[in-house]
């Protein structure tokens, strides 16, 4: 399972650009950013990858932003993703070599850890 630490490190990876954040339906797709504080949902084509989150894992702003976006699909239908930066994908591969299950926590500077 990947995870951020928290709301603030989410954020504050999104706010930076390091991290992109997806809702996706249907072959669309929307990004979700922050911009001057506030959520901002743009849509975009489709990712050719990403890592998939658990809708729990969101947080409600970037919930709410997305259902609420005039051409948004309905939320049970929502795929939410992440496009991580080179340095927290190449340390996720290193955590999980070998090993089974556990939890991949982002923290808000990008350092990955695995909770057992």
């Amino acid at each position: 399972m990947l995870r951020f630490a928290s709301v603030a490190a989410l954020d504050r990876l999104v706010t930076a650009g390091s991290v992109k954040l997806y809702g996706m339906a249907d072959q669309q797709a929307w990004r979700l950013s922050m911009k001057a504080g506030r959520t901002a949902v743009a849509q975009e084509t489709f990712p050719g990858w990403f890592h998939e989150m658990s809708a729990t894992t969101v947080p409600a702003h970037y919930l709410h932003s997305l259902e609420t976006a005039a051409d948004s699909p309905g939320p049970s239908n929502v795929v939410w993703g992440v496009q991580l930066p080179a340095a927290t994908r190449t340390a996720i591969a290193a955590l999980t070599k070998g090993q089974q299950g556990g939890a991949l926590v982002i923290q808000g500077d990008g350092q990955v850890t695995l909770e057992e």
